[in-house]
């Protein structure tokens, strides 16, 4: 009975650490690990559906203007890319865009980088470390991401020789990983911060993402992959945290959130503003899915922005 009993906790015991290392893997390694034969992804909604074809569209009209393909070292050594879009007329003046979870900067940030250029701005769209060109095999769920963020500050600065004012925005991952950036020493030269849907951090979005049918226990599992993270990657789920970052920063934050977001949960947003010691404001677009308050309501998502940019990126111009 002894022998049956340790046969069984052992079986146990490699089934859980197998549970732990799948969602380790499926969540951060950069090759996308299949989904279990039960599990399917959701058909693109309408509303995403619109988003890709504006992207498709800014993508097209930015062909016509003036770009160039930057490249910079993250500490590690890793190559990073971006795609500047200059302005018409350089003011100095640049939006650096950061992309969500497995997606890449072009797609994000094509739809609405008319928008910034018409306003003045370079928008520096980059690709986050395990993403588009950019190298890695981790993915930095905005923790990392940070890091680079400050590192792609730096060389704006240098490259403008201090003469320029920086404003970061992201969205979903972005969105935490700026918010996260947030409480470091960032240049002087950063003004102000725009978070699209970002979560509170990676452990309460991975605790909410985690599959609902999933019979292995939950803080169990999660605990195992957060160790193989840390021992990997350089970090536990729940030292990833915006809230902490955000009890830091003081510069303007605006927050955007859309009402009916079921991946980053609306609350999230409640709990991140509240933590910010900067200047904040808010905008929840009711009915909004994920990244979707842009096409749920181009007209508050654009006029909160512009408003929020003319405050506090244009002063003394």
């Amino acid at each position: 009975m002894k022998k049956i009993i340790k046969t069984a906790a052992v079986i146990g015991g490699a089934a859980e650490l197998f549970a732990s290392a799948y969602l380790f893997l499926y969540a951060f390694y950069r090759e996308k690990i299949s989904l279990p034969a039960n599990r399917k992804e959701e058909p693109p909604s309408k509303e995403w559906q619109i988003f890709l074809e504006k992207s498709r569209e800014g993508e097209e009209w930015m062909k016509t203007q003036k770009t160039e393909q930057i490249t910079i070292l993250s500490e590690e050594g890793l190559r990073l890319t971006g795609t500047m879009l200059w302005a018409e007329k350089d003011t100095g003046s640049t939006v650096i865009a950061v992309h969500g979870y497995r997606g890449n900067a072009i797609r994000d940030f094509a739809g609405s980088a008319r928008f910034y250029h018409d306003m003045g701005y370079n928008l520096l769209m980059i690709h986050d470390r395990a993403h588009g060109d950019s190298e890695g095999k981790w993915i930095g769920f905005g923790w990392k991401d940070k890091e680079d963020i400050r590192r792609w500050c730096e060389y704006l600065v240098d490259r403008a020789q201090g003469n320029t004012q920086i404003a970061l925005l992201g969205v979903s991952m972005g969105g935490a990983a700026v918010m996260m950036a947030s409480g470091d020493d960032l240049p002087s030269q950063v003004k102000c911060i725009i978070e699209d849907c970002g979560y509170s951090s990676v452990w309460d979005q991975l605790w909410h993402a985690y599959p609902r049918n999933c019979r292995f226990p939950k803080r169990l599992t999660m605990y195992l992959a957060s160790g193989m993270n840390k021992l990997v990657n350089g970090f536990f789920f729940g030292e990833a945290s915006s809230v902490r970052q955000l009890k830091k920063n003081k510069r303007p934050v605006l927050f955007i959130h859309g009402g009916a977001d079921d991946f980053v949960p609306t609350s999230m947003v409640h709990e991140v503003f509240s933590a910010t010691r900067g200047e904040r404001r808010l905008l929840i677009v009711e009915e909004a899915g994920h990244a979707l308050s842009v096409v749920r309501d181009p007209e508050a998502y654009y006029g909160s922005i512009r408003k929020f940019l003319q405050d506090y990126m244009q002063k003394g111009e």
